[in-house]
């Protein structure tokens, strides 16, 4: 009798580790991109500059909800490369917020990134984007959203674009 309430344990952990990875895995990010142009910044450098579309899609049966910040939701975005950033803006009003997306539904956000000319790490040849995913059932009030931001030990839910060759 106990080896098979160890087993019901056992299958139950199991099904909740499954359900975890599911939230993930029917989420799909998509990195598009609008335009490239040359920008200059301190008056006379010179960048490549890509105007960019990130698509968050919810790809199950179930809504998804996730914290975000409502100007500066780029926080909630890593690249995967050392020579592309995200061109910063802010707006005072900005904090942490719920999207909730229903299936199969998207939300859109735009954004304009830029290379440095010099990198360590230039022969990484693709850009990438992950989203990190912060379930919004964790963040009951503003420090435990910025404390999973802040602490890249707690991003174990992120979603990684599809490639684009920049270079």
């Amino acid at each position: 009798m106990k080896g098979i309430l160890y087993i019901l344990i056992f299958l139950l952990i199991i099904s909740c580790i499954n359900e975890k990875t599911k939230d993930i895995q029917n989420i799909d990010l998509k990195l598009s991109l609008l335009r490239t142009y040359d920008s200059i910044y301190h008056d006379s450098i010179k960048r490549k500059t890509y105007d960019i579309i990130l698509s968050i899609k919810n790809k199950s049966a179930k809504p998804i909800s996730f914290c975000i910040m409502t100007c500066s939701w780029d926080e909630n975005f890593i690249i995967n490369n050392d020579y592309t950033y995200f061109c910063p803006w802010r707006r005072e009003a900005d904090y942490p917020t719920r999207k909730h997306l229903d299936p199969n539904k998207n939300i859109e956000y735009k954004a304009t990134i830029y290379q440095d000319s010099f990198s360590m790490y230039h022969d990484v040849e693709t850009t990438k984007i992950g989203f990190i995913f912060i379930d919004s059932a964790i963040c009951k009030k503003r420090t435990d959203f910025l404390n999973i931001l802040g602490d890249k030990s707690k991003h174990d839910k992120i979603i990684w674009s599809n490639s684009l060759h920049l270079k």
